[in-house]
């Protein structure tokens, strides 16, 4: 659906990746401070992070990948 606003890209920086990849690595088990410091930035960073409509768009679509991709890794092993 298009609201007449140019779409653009968001290209996460390192330190986001960095975040996103403790999350994920840790299955989301890990807490924010733990993923924060593991990235080396502070928790207020990525708490403003969210200021940003596009990065908590971006974040969102990385956290439902990663869970459909969770799913069907669990869906699999319980096939007989």
């Amino acid at each position: 659906m298009s609201d007449g606003k140019a779409l653009t890209i968001f290209e996460p920086s390192d330190n986001q990746r960095a975040v996103l990849s403790a999350l994920q690595d840790d299955d989301y088990g890990c807490s924010i401070v733990s993923a924060c410091q593991a990235a080396g930035i502070s928790k207020q960073a990525y708490y403003l992070w969210f200021d940003n409509p596009a990065f908590g768009e971006w974040w969102e679509e990385q956290a439902n990948r990663f869970f459909r991709r969770q799913l069907a890794r669990v869906q699999r092993a319980t096939m007989i």
